[in-house]
């Protein structure tokens, strides 16, 4: 074993330990603390790292973010620094690709008059201003040999020295570093070193997909809905087709994809009513095999994907509602449920059914129904 394996290693079960002595928050206490970090879902898999940011921000070890562009990586490391004891210095965020080693050093750890060219004065830098805080370093595959051995020696020793000068500056600063590449396996393959990587990796948190969070889509597009709102004017909404191609579509690039797809649709559209064609192009192009989803459905593959217990309530309800035009009270006698469960499971799930207004025109018709038996 490597020193530095084995100290990552003792860190995580002294971490573990911690947390199983302190006891687990309440998972919608989590989610709704966390949530003011701009974090939105209720998907098993978000659940999840809410309850690791929460383990995150009760230590003060290293944290590595893992996870595709878009995952939201900076808005964990948001809110563990919101949610840690160092809450009230400073979060500074470091996008460390694109920069050269000698760019990125003098950001990151400062420079004295002269260092390099360009260098006319002596300048801190952001390990400095994150001194009692957080620094966030993002894309930290994309950095050189040179600058990770510079990195591990600040980890290790605490101490800054500024480009060109040879005296060390204290810091208590907490390191959170991402990555939309496996470090693990880049360390591995000898393209990241292994001694850096266990000396961040203490916790881990691997984000998933948008892909993979089931029914976070519907949750994220009312969320990035309601941010677009405009004061005095009606809330946007989705028509049926454009809120199926949503659903249906994979997002490559995760919820930042969805959320521009969102503030596109905003700008194009002439009323409050977004409809297909203010979508972009390859999500509006779904619709046609959303249509043919839907359609076996009736056949029964709302169960292809294997989704949760909780998912296929939601997939089944929903097609005896669209089967029953959107009425309650037929559904709830398909079901073999009270009407107000069926209520109640709508509005929990947040199902497309009748709404009041149809409720009401529709009622002397339910009533005769109900009255002759259905017959018509």
């Amino acid at each position: 074993f490597e020193v530095s394996a084995v100290a990552a290693l003792l860190r995580r079960h002294l971490s573990a330990a911690s947390e199983a002595a302190d006891g687990s928050r309440d998972a919608s206490s989590l989610e709704q603390d966390i949530s003011r970090s701009g974090l939105v879902g209720k998907s098993p898999a978000m659940v999840g790292i809410y309850r690791l940011i929460a383990r995150a921000a009760r230590s003060d070890v290293p944290v590595l973010v893992m996870g595709e562009s878009g995952t939201g990586k900076e808005l964990v490391a948001v809110a563990i620094h919101g949610f840690s004891p160092r809450e009230k210095k400073p979060f500074v965020a470091v996008n460390c690709s694109g920069l050269t080693d000698t760019l990125l050093e003098a950001e990151l750890f400062g420079h004295v008059k002269g260092a390099f060219t360009g260098a006319v004065g002596e300048r801190a830098g952001l390990f400095e201003a994150a001194d009692g805080g957080t620094i966030f370093l993002d894309e930290l595959a994309s950095t050189s040999a040179g600058f990770q051995a510079s990195l591990l020696r600040v980890l290790q020793s605490g101490e800054v020295r500024r480009v060109g000068s040879t005296l060390n500056k204290r810091i208590d600063v907490r390191v959170i570093a991402a990555s939309n590449a496996s470090l693990r396996e880049m360390a591995a393959a000898g393209q990241f070193r292994p001694d850096l990587f266990y000396r961040l990796s203490v916790i881990t948190l691997e984000l998933p997909k948008l892909r993979e969070r089931e029914g976070d889509v519907d949750l994220l597009v009312a969320h990035f809905l309601r941010t677009a709102a405009v004061e005095g004017k009606p809330p946007y909404r989705l028509t049926r087709e454009a809120a199926l191609a949503l659903r249906s579509y994979p997002f490559p690039g995760n919820v930042r994809e969805l959320e521009n797809a969102i503030r596109r649709a905003v700008a194009l559209c002439p009323s409050d009513m977004i409809t297909l064609d203010c979508l972009p192009p390859e999500i509006a192009g779904f619709t046609a095999s959303s249509k043919e989803s839907a359609a076996s459905h009736k056949e029964g593959s709302i169960i292809s994907d294997h989704p949760t217990m909780d998912e296929l309530q939601r997939r089944y309800l929903q097609l005896i509602l669209d089967e029953n035009q959107g009425r309650k009270s037929r559904a709830a006698v398909v079901l073999g449920l009270d009407r107000r469960t069926v209520q109640r499971l709508v509005a929990k799930y947040r199902l497309r059914a009748v709404s009041e207004g149809e409720k009401e025109e529709n009622s002397d018709a339910e009533t005769a129904e109900d009255a002759d038996g259905g017959n018509p």
